[in-house]
């Protein structure tokens, strides 16, 4: 939804983007956030975007 946004402004300007999302509930399963979950759905992102970022540097 909103990332389409940005991939369609980046796309006009001749850009690369990217998006990284999580799932933290099942809403057809009724659950609800936990802090817990939410927490670790953090941290599994920041290692992703260290990790995508080496990688983008490794490339320039």
């Amino acid at each position: 939804m909103e990332s389409s946004t940005l991939f369609t402004i980046a796309n006009a300007f001749g850009l690369k983007a990217g998006c990284m999302a999580s799932v933290i509930v099942n809403r057809s399963n009724n659950e609800t956030p936990d802090d817990t979950v939410l927490k670790k759905a953090e941290e599994d992102l920041a290692d992703v975007l260290v990790h995508a970022l080496d990688d983008l540097l490794k490339k320039i």
